[in-house]
């Protein structure tokens, strides 16, 4: 298969013709080298030698050939510009940062509903038995019974045993290695600002504060709605800030970047 840029070309089929190249196959558009009533054109016409032509000999080869000139050309592909630290190291992708941490709150959610389940199992009995009435009367062609008002809030302990969870899995995880699981599966890391190491205790623990507090806010029926709404800000912050920080990462101090840390700091 040819390559070369897409452009007007000698016909292959008819030399009399121009024939549209673009960039991968012939097209159907075809047109005469000379128009009538225009003598003068300057289609088909090699460019004048420069000052710098090519000794004869070293033509460029096929595939290098320029389009004739005047004929309009597609603008090529643009370099993406990449966000990075001052240091030069990538800043992850809102993406990355959320695929990690929907694989974290499965993790943490799998170790805090065994410890909270004794204030879980009842709020889980009592769905399902609303449920089968649900359906019941539905098969029945009766009337829906209405919702048991300790169904519309969740536990509150289970909500506070998963943010303890999630905040020590979160902190340990993030000094020691800059990784929680999540992190390590998307190729992503926490940082510290002002050096490629992980973030120390104490950073840490802002950052998992700032994180994750909402969840223990989310536990009070006043300040869930509040606390909810914080948390979505938080988590989308980073899609228009010039850094990709989140919240937690700007009171931290703290970058999210992609690849392993350097050796020096392993």
């Amino acid at each position: 298969m040819e390559q070369r840029p897409s452009g007007w070309y000698d016909d292959p089929d008819d030399p009399t013709l121009l024939r549209y190249w673009d960039g991968i196959l012939w097209s159907d558009r075809t047109m005469p080298k000379v128009k009538p009533g225009l003598d003068r054109s300057s289609i088909g016409t090699p460019p004048p030698p420069s000052a710098q032509q090519e000794p004869v000999g070293q033509w460029p080869a096929p595939h290098q050939q320029q389009p004739w000139p005047g004929m309009p050309q597609r603008p090529g592909p643009q370099s993406r510009q990449v966000a990075r630290t001052p240091d030069g190291a990538e800043l992850s992708g809102w993406w990355r940062r959320v695929f990690a941490q929907i694989i974290d709150n499965l993790i943490t959610f799998t170790i805090a509903i065994p410890l909270g389940w004794v204030w879980f199992q009842p709020w889980v009995r009592g769905y399902l038995d609303w449920t089968d009435q649900v359906m019941s009367q539905a098969g029945k062609g009766g009337r829906m019974p209405a919702q048991p008002d300790d169904l519309l809030v969740f536990p509150w302990q289970v909500i506070v045993i998963a943010a303890v969870v999630a905040m020590v899995y979160d902190v340990v995880l993030t000094h020691t290695t800059g990784r929680t699981v999540g992190k390590l599966a998307t190729g992503i890391r926490v940082r510290s600002e002002a050096s490629p190491a992980p973030p120390s205790w104490g950073h840490a623990g802002i950052r998992s504060l700032v994180k994750l507090g909402t969840n223990l806010l989310g536990a009070v029926p006043v300040l869930s709605f509040v606390a909810a709404i914080a948390q979505l800000v938080d988590y989308l912050w980073p899609l228009h800030d010039p850094k990709r920080q989140a919240w937690h990462d700007k009171f931290a101090k703290t970058y999210v970047v992609r690849g392993d840390p350097p050796r020096s700091v392993r």
